[in-house]
């Protein structure tokens, strides 16, 4: 499936409106401990009504031990959640992409921080194949290789450009030779080899820590640009801050654009048009500073890696701290889905998650989502 900046084949502005959000045109998504991927919006069975993958929350009465799916059977209501099968202790991250180019998501999960060591690496991240009506297949390893320090957080997006999606895993510290900053970080990134994520090359970034990668659209022509939350690479001051990896389908040609932005905690970012200009936004969530106990800060994109000074979205509920992108009314404009760092008492974070409705001039009061028991 061909995914570009400004449309995909199941997501098109036009009078048809798709509910897949506009990131998800470069293909959104995020991995293994990756604070960007604890939710995921598509249309898993292309019934127009977007559909919610949550990340597996922990054990007990109210968390959920794997990955569930939400499937939309109208505007705003969900079927019973369904839990997806993975390995023990995988799928604490998830995300959403075409891996074979067969038109159907499939599914990525993170691996298990928890399996024994044996012949694969069983933190990296795995993929399950989509049946097409919200199921998937058995999960497989990405076989990304054991890198000392590496907290394999991964993205999936295409970066080169060609139509497949690639991806992207961080890969620990940079050798000293490569390294763009003292102490950076490297990626490591797969590009698609007809339906096969090829071998790992090492892309050194200006970054000290990453806590989160989504992919968007950000006026690149060469392919999907890179967005990295964490710490250096000249985003964020002394706090944490966000820099975009243009042309990363080049390896070590790669260049990096800072957003001049802090934040004290970034907790989740996602990218939408929610200004209706055509042009990808951000949308971060974070705590401390101005979000004391957790908000959202709104980031008007200028289509070229920069961004307007951000400021707050005041619909967001209090202790916000997850925030995904879906177009939950079909009025061809991105909409927000938040939940909390996490749920407390006898709430599931299923029952916590709420949708925010974008008009294109602003954002409308957060409203909960209905999910049907099972």
């Amino acid at each position: 499936m061909t995914r570009d900046s400004r449309s995909t084949s199941n997501h098109q502005p036009t009078a048809q409106v798709s509910h897949e959000p506009l990131e998800r045109r470069t293909l959104l998504s995020g991995g293994a401990s990756n604070l960007f991927a604890r939710t995921t919006t598509a249309d898993l069975n292309n019934d127009t009504f977007p559909d919610i993958i949550v990340a597996a929350t922990g054990r007990g009465r109210f968390a959920n031990a794997t990955p569930i799916v939400l499937m939309g059977t109208g505007p705003n209501t969900y079927a019973a959640p369904v839990p997806v099968a993975v390995p023990a202790g995988a799928g604490e991250s998830v995300a959403i992409g075409d891996v074979d180019g067969d038109h159907v998501e499939d599914l990525f999960v993170s691996g298990s921080r928890k399996a024994s060591q044996g012949a694969t690496n069983p933190r990296s991240p795995l993929v399950l194949q989509g049946v097409g009506n919200g199921t998937f297949g058995t999960a497989a390893s990405l076989n990304v290789p054991r890198v000392a320090g590496a907290s394999y957080v991964f993205s999936v997006g295409d970066f080169n450009a060609d139509g497949l999606s690639d991806v992207v895993v961080e890969g620990g510290k940079a050798p000293k030779q490569t390294a763009v900053i003292p102490g950076g970080r490297q990626l490591l990134l797969l590009m698609n080899n007809a339906g096969i994520p090829g071998d790992p090359q090492e892309v050194p970034v200006a970054m000290r820590q990453i806590v989160g990668m989504i992919v968007g659209g950000f006026g690149s022509t060469t392919g999907a640009d890179l967005v990295l939350g964490g710490r250096g690479g000249g985003g964020g001051g002394k706090g944490q801050g966000l820099t975009i990896v243009r042309n990363l389908g080049a390896g070590t040609a790669a260049t990096s654009i800072p957003i001049p932005e802090s934040f004290n905690l970034i907790t989740d970012a996602a990218a939408g048009d929610f200004d209706n200009d055509d042009k990808l936004d951000l949308v971060v969530a974070s705590r401390g500073g101005a979000n004391r106990n957790g908000g959202l800060t709104f980031l008007k994109g200028n289509n070229d890696g920069t961004f307007a000074a951000g400021g707050p979205v005041s619909a967001a509920p209090a202790g916000t701290a997850t925030v995904d992108v879906s177009d939950f009314n079909a009025d061809g404009i991105d909409d927000l889905l938040t939940g909390p760092a996490k749920a407390r008492g006898r709430n599931t974070f299923v029952s916590t998650l709420q949708y925010i409705l974008s008009t294109g001039t602003g954002f409308q009061a957060a409203q909960p989502i209905t999910v049907a028991t099972a």
